[in-house]
């Protein structure tokens, strides 16, 4: 975190300071004077990680945490007036924190630096930093990835001390990936016209700067409180986007954004369970069920011809870009038809 009186856009430009590089700008914000920079050396451990080991360079605590400012709040926890600390709000699947650190502890101090009641601790180098650089990006003060952290807390009022070992960030505990896409094309699958797509911020970040103004509330509620998994779920939000209209699905074309609730009365947790359960019903008519209760019918038989037409009309390079199970989706450049190759 940053304070400047230069006025910059946040795009990339370099911070020194005292005559030396110190990190990249990927955020500023003009009215306050404050920023966010990637410290260099940050970068530099990036740059010398293997290509395929970049997303495990790096550790995460897990914890998620709010600031625990007034002194009602502050008496209800154990804390007293004069003492500092967050409260724990969450804490993130198969991470470093999962089985030692639990919702509504208090914690005081994180790795042998006091945390304040909005999350900050003094950094030797950097001054005021967030806790979760101690554990993202500490590794100029020792933490990085296999090394121990200790977690001084308060647990109902009484004063503990836990320790865990750092570990990449789970990504296996998203349900709602981040608007970075990791460098790959979104999964999806366009059947009888009907596009489907996983749910994603990268998606929803397609409604513009003002998109939390102008998307579907339930999915906004989706975004804000179910971004993680709970115990024992898995996959994404699978969403019917939108509709190229044909005479096969009038009647439909007005849906957009809609979550898919079951597919044949099975639930189905990503765009692959879509397709493969699709692909591998026996029976004559495909009932897809919305979460406003409208129930989505294709008849299996003519989603060939369908999916064939569609193609052709509107120009679509490839109806769906993923594999299933093994087998690759692939198409015929004379038919246009979508076959599934093993």
């Amino acid at each position: 975190n940053i304070t400047s009186e230069e006025k910059h856009q946040g795009n990339g430009e370099v911070i020194i300071s005292e005559n030396k590089v110190v990190g990249i700008l990927y955020q500023f914000r003009s009215s306050k004077n404050t920023g966010k920079v990637i410290p260099g050396f940050i970068i530099n451990t990036f740059l010398q990680s293997p290509p395929e080991k970049t997303d495990s360079s790096f550790s995460h605590s897990g914890i998620v945490y709010r600031p625990l400012l007034d002194d009602v709040t502050k008496g209800f926890y154990g804390l007293s007036r004069k003492e500092n600390g967050v409260i724990v709000a969450n804490i993130i699947p198969y991470s470093s924190a999962e089985g030692k650190i639990q919702v509504n502890d208090v914690i005081l101090s994180f790795a042998g630096f006091p945390i304040d009641s909005k999350g900050y601790f003094t950094h030797k180098l950097y001054e005021k930093q967030s806790l979760a650089f101690l554990a993202n990006c500490g590794h100029n003060l020792g933490f990085r990835q296999g090394k121990s952290i200790t977690v001084e807390l308060l647990r109902n009022k009484k004063r503990k001390k836990v320790s865990f070992v750092l570990k990449p960030f789970p990504y296996k505990a998203i349900k709602i990936p981040y608007k970075n896409n990791m460098g790959k094309p979104p999964y999806y699958m366009i059947k009888g016209g009907f596009v489907f797509i996983e749910l994603s911020k990268f998606l929803l970040k397609e409604w513009g700067l003002r998109w939390r103004s102008k998307i579907n509330k339930k999915l906004l509620y989706l975004h804000d409180f179910h971004k993680l998994h709970n115990a024992k779920e898995k996959g994404h939000y699978v969403i019917l986007s939108q509709v190229f209209p044909n005479r096969a699905n009038n009647g439909y074309h007005n849906i957009s954004m809609r979550i898919i609730q079951s597919v044949n009365g099975k639930k189905i947790h990503s765009i692959q369970e879509l397709a493969e359960e699709i692909d591998t019903s026996s029976q004559e008519y495909i009932t897809i069920t919305l979460d406003d209760g409208i129930e989505v019918v294709l008849v299996k038989k003519d989603l060939p011809t369908i999916d064939r037409l569609i193609r052709k009309k509107f120009q679509i390079r490839k109806l769906q870009n993923f594999k299933i199970k093994g087998r690759q989706a692939w198409y015929h450049p004379n038919n246009y038809s979508s076959v599934l190759k093993k």
